[in-house]
């Protein structure tokens, strides 16, 4: 037995370095497979954050399809796809697609114009240091251009809520002016705060100590097709593809010149602009006198040039929150005020299928889904539309990767558990408040101001407070 046990031991002993080779395989199998599903999940948290092309909207909108003039006039230079036949009746809405993508924006582009908003400083300011209640109301406190068709609506109605809550007591004292408050009595008056649209350059001269410049970008397609949409369901016109292309292809309608003040290459860019269009001596001259201004191709205005437009506002501007990456936006935010979760909390104010109030007629009009015909994705797709609107690409572009750099100087983990907390106080307030959020046009398109203006802060913007105002208490910072 003993010798059978020994020649036993011995051939365990020959085989033990095979049994720890084939351990050490498995493990470095188990670890490389580990690594190839983390890379799988960085890639597919990085097209989450691909912007996305069109509405989300699930409702279909009609089109009657018409003329063939764009088959050839568009997507010349672009000989690989295929030419949009406008006989075609196929409809879908605006997919998904990579972003940035196409000619003209490099990475050395993109890399230049990052930066990071986030400073060690901005730990070391007063709290609400930008909260002010003076009579600069364009040169102090919250000021937030409201960039038509940006998720606008819905964050004039945030910063109302942030201005209100972080609103300090005030005595009344026998200011005539004054009429928000009885003389003698106490109340909390808002901060500072603008939230409506109008031209940017009217902040160039903003006290910047004490003052937040801030802004929302948007897709430029997405956004052009919100606001043809919109316009068009103001006026309650039908839509055909033409006569949305021919929009589209109509530089004055998107670009707005007399609106911008400025010819550069791309609607947002030119809205959020600090530089003013300068008076020509014929600008007294009515509308009936004055002959209509030729179009302008800003294709062909110089690149450089609108490098330095796109350089200019990431300078000038406190911060600026992108559409399609609201919540981080929006946390990001959090973060550069110090403010608790609750003030951003938010019921949106505008979607598809619901009502709007046209305010000039006191009259509420459906809102109409953002759905496109494959003729026009593939414009939006084009060469033509974007040089067109080269500068608000790469404005988007920019603002996107100097997002990623700010959450990155923030912290992962504690942006990242910020972000957390807010989402999950967002689907409690829409769970809780969708309900009480009384805007001035009912589900069913009725006017309703009394209701509104006890569930609203102004007009559509921040309406449900109320309601949010009385959500369980959370911790108030992230720690």
């Amino acid at each position: 037995m003993g010798k059978r046990r020994r020649l036993l031991l011995d051939k365990r002993n020959r085989s033990m370095p095979l049994i720890r080779i084939f351990s050490w395989m498995a493990a470095a199998f188990l670890l490389v497979l580990q690594q190839t599903r983390h890379i799988m999940f960085q890639q597919e948290q990085q097209q989450q954050h691909q912007i996305p092309w069109g509405s989300s909207d699930s409702t279909n909108s009609s089109f009657s399809a018409t003329q063939t003039k764009y088959n050839n006039k568009h997507d010349n230079n672009n000989e690989s796809s295929a030419q949009p036949k406008r006989n075609e009746t196929t409809k879908t809405k605006i997919k998904r697609k990579p972003s940035y993508q196409w000619p003209g924006i490099s990475t050395v582009d993109i890399q230049n114009l990052t930066r990071s908003w986030w400073k060690p400083s901005i730990l070391s300011r007063p709290k609400d240091w930008w909260c002010v209640h003076s009579k600069n109301v364009k040169k102090e406190g919250l000021l937030y251009v409201k960039t038509p068709k940006a998720a606008s609506s819905t964050m004039a109605g945030i910063t109302l809520r942030i201005a209100h809550r972080h609103g300090k007591q005030q005595v009344k004292e026998g200011d005539d002016d004054d009429e928000t408050i009885s003389e003698g009595k106490t109340t909390i008056l808002p901060c500072n705060s603008q939230h409506e649209h109008g031209l940017s350059y009217r902040y160039k001269d903003r006290n910047r100590t004490q003052s937040f410049l801030f802004a929302t970008i948007r897709d430029p397609a997405q956004r052009a097709i919100s606001d043809v949409f919109y316009r068009r369901s103001n006026r309650q016109l039908e839509y055909n593809e033409t006569q949305i292309l021919d929009t589209l292809d109509d530089g004055d309608f998107l670009m707005s010149y007399k609106l911008t003040h400025i010819n550069v290459q791309g609607y947002q860019l030119a809205y959020l602009t600090m530089k003013e269009k300068e008076k020509d001596d014929d600008d007294d001259v009515s509308d009936d006198d004055e002959e209509e201004e030729p179009s302008i191709d800003v294709s062909q205005l110089s690149r450089e040039t609108t490098r330095q437009h796109v350089a200019d506002i990431l300078n000038e501007y406190d911060f600026l929150l992108l559409v399609e990456r609201m919540d981080e936006s929006l946390v990001v935010l959090q973060f550069l005020l110090d403010l608790d979760t609750d003030d951003l909390l938010h019921i949106n104010s505008k979607s598809a299928g619901n009502y709007a109030m046209l305010i000039s007629k006191e009259t509420c009009h459906r809102i109409q889904p953002s759905i496109v015909s494959d003729a026009t994705m593939q414009y939006l797709s084009s060469s033509d539309w974007h040089n067109q609107h080269y500068g608000d690409y790469l404005l988007h572009a920019a603002i996107n990767a100097s997002l990623d750099r700010t959450i990155a100087d923030i912290g992962p983990e504690r942006f990242e558990k910020a972000l957390t907390t807010f989402r999950q106080r967002m689907v409690l307030a829409q769970e809780r408040c969708k309900a009480h959020a009384h805007f001035p046009c009912s589900s069913t398109g009725e006017v309703q101001w009394e209701l509104s203006e006890e569930s609203c802060y102004d007009l559509d913007w921040g309406c449900g407070y109320p309601c949010l105002d009385e959500l369980p208490e959370i911790p108030n910072r992230d720690g």
